[in-house]
């Protein structure tokens, strides 16, 4: 903890000292694409070509804006290429290969990449070589925010927290809400720019629970993540009969990196998935108890 301020200090200079010591290869530009690049002015840099990275490209085509792409799997590449990306392989997190593609002269980087010390180390590199341009991450978790602000990030959107907002959507839609009024509350929540959601791994409970308060649904909203032993391992929500038993809902099952919307009956709840409930505070407490391994234990012969 002492040494962390100097190191967010020093980032740029360890991540190019890093990416030297791993051997990183510089971005080669071939001669017929180097017209294209140098013309670029003003451009958007897209670090990663998956789901996040493709709908980036896609919305700045469809508003004609300039941009390349960065990506390091060579068949995500040749993909890219065949449906005329302007795209290159390359690791978006060594200077040499962010002013290839003209760093200087671009207006905004966006780092769309899934590994967390990439982001750290893409951030800081692109603040030391361009200190004007516009720094924009996806990260997986809110926890992040502040570290990859203070190592130059202007903007950080975190996965886990527009999860939580879109399964907060479903539930108010659920209730009769009008979209209307679910569309103003939650774009209220995004332009705080997540202030509310600093320091909890799990933001989904307390204030959106009081944000459904706000537009008269009197529910909560509660994330659990199951227990080893737990009663309901290897059952869903129909096996288990959660909202007759307990009068509330399972809405998401959170596995890995993957959501899934009101589980089926193929569906099989395991340790360490993240279970989302809604319902009364009562019924919470009856459901919350299915995932925890202390409140039942298990019984040799049961």
């Amino acid at each position: 903890m002492l040494l962390a301020p100097l190191l967010i200090a020093r980032a740029g200079d360890v991540a190019e000292w890093l990416g030297g010591r791993l051997g990183n290869v510089p971005l080669t530009v071939h001669t017929a694409e180097a017209p294209s690049v140098a013309a670029l002015r003003g451009h958007v840099i897209v670090v990663g070509y998956g789901l996040n990275g493709r709908n980036v490209a896609r919305a700045l085509r469809g508003a004609a804006i300039p941009y390349v792409v960065l990506e390091q799997n060579a068949q995500t590449v040749r993909r890219g290429r065949e449906e005329g990306e302007l795209i290159f392989f390359g690791d978006g997190t060594h200077p040499e290969v962010l002013e290839r593609v003209g760093i200087q002269r671009a207006r905004v980087v966006v780092f769309a990449i899934a590994a967390a010390a990439d982001e750290r180390r893409g951030t800081a590199v692109a603040r030391r070589v361009n200190p004007r341009i516009h720094i924009v991450v996806r990260t997986r978790y809110v926890r992040e925010i502040e570290e990859l602000q203070a190592l130059g990030a202007d903007e950080v959107v975190p996965e886990e927290f527009e999860t939580s907002l879109e399964i907060f959507s479903r539930v108010l839609r659920t209730f009769g809400v009008p979209s209307s009024s679910i569309r103003a509350e939650v774009e209220a929540v995004r332009k705080d720019h997540y202030d509310m959601f600093r320091g909890r791994e799990r933001p989904y409970a307390g204030h959106l629970t009081d944000l459904a308060i706000s537009l008269g649904v009197h529910i909560g909203v509660e994330t659990i993540e199951v227990e080893p032993g737990a009663p309901a391992i290897g059952g869903n929500p129909r096996s288990l009969q959660i909202r007759t038993s307990t009068g509330c809902s399972v809405i998401a099952a959170i596995r890995g990196r993957d959501v899934i919307y009101e589980p089926s009956a193929e569906f099989g709840f395991r340790d360490r998935d993240t279970v989302v409930l809604v319902g009364t505070p009562e019924s919470l407490v009856k459901g919350l108890a299915l995932f925890r391994s202390t409140q039942f234990p298990l019984i040799e012969g049961a």
